[in-house]
């Protein structure tokens, strides 16, 4: 198992595929929390922080507070925060020099199996890290769980959710084989509540996946504005143009064909979730 190192001696983008490849090791080894872990629909955020501790007698990342600025990327999985990240850390690296930003997948050791020896490393390696950021670094970090004391990182804070139709969300994840049919109610039902959890936090920034994708300019214009940081406009326009055509996550598998007895199967079990249809009818979508 890799141990994750954040180097300066990587590009911007090379930095961008590692954590790429890192987030799907780490969001491929998730189908036994959301199978074992139900989400109550009422659950306070308190108790949606507690229930997403997988391994709560380790202790996680200690939260950087002096860094110059803090963005949390929280999207549901399979709705496009790879994308958003994408754009905003190509961002970053374009206004300060790499050396300057720097990421990593929060508690990635929460996620990924490892040797007991290889994790204790990563483990301290982070907090080393963590503990002593610069104050002139932005440090971006990444995590589809809630996380409430990611709200405090960094001097500046911006918080950038992001939702989608649950119907696609479902069948996206059936067709990359990340859940089987029967655990899809489970981990929507988790993921509402999440994302309801992080929408609390006044700095969070949250966006429609296809909006985003059919404008995603407006998005980072949010994004800089948030940040304050001074970028011009033309500059955030390269970006996009450059990120958004590009195919957000290309590592993830699942390029086969979703079987349409699977599907029915699994939205027939997702109408058992309430919650679920009050979240399409609550921001649009088709009403499950």
């Amino acid at each position: 198992m890799v141990v994750w190192v954040l180097s300066a001696s990587y590009s911007v983008m090379g930095m961008v595929r590692l954590w790429e490849r890192m987030d799907h090791v780490a969001e491929s080894r998730l189908d036994r929390r959301f199978v074992l872990l139900r989400h109550p629909p009422d659950a306070t955020c308190d108790e949606v922080a507690r229930l997403d501790d997988l391994m709560p007698s380790r202790e996680g990342y200690p939260v950087p507070r002096h860094c110059r600025l803090g963005v949390v990327t929280v999207g549901m999985p399979r709705a496009g925060s790879t994308l958003q990240m994408k754009m905003i850390f190509k961002l970053l690296g374009e206004k300060f020099t790499e050396e300057k930003v720097k990421k990593a997948y929060w508690d990635l050791f929460k996620h990924v199996v490892m040797e007991p020896k290889k994790m204790e490393a990563h483990i301290q390696f982070h907090h080393k890290f963590l503990s002593t950021l610069p104050e002139d670094v932005v440090f971006v970090t990444k995590t589809h769980e809630y996380k409430p004391q990611l709200a405090k990182l960094c001097k500046r804070t911006v918080i950038v959710s992001i939702r989608r139709n649950l119907t696609e969300t479902a069948s996206s994840m059936l067709t990359a084989k990340w859940m089987g049919p029967q655990s899809l109610g489970s981990f929507l039902e988790a993921s509402i509540n999440r994302h309801r959890c992080w929408n609390r936090h006044e700095e969070t920034i949250d966006v429609d996946y296809a909006k985003l994708v059919q404008d995603p300019l407006t998005f980072m214009r949010r994004f800089v504005i948030s940040s304050a940081i001074d970028v011009p406009d033309s500059l955030v326009q390269n970006v996009v143009a450059q990120v958004a055509a590009e195919e957000a996550n290309p590592d993830i598998p699942g390029g086969t064909a979703l079987d349409i007895t699977e599907l029915d199967t699994a939205m027939r079990t997702i109408t058992n979730f309430s919650i679920v249809s009050n979240f399409q009818r609550k921001f649009g979508y088709q009403v499950l």
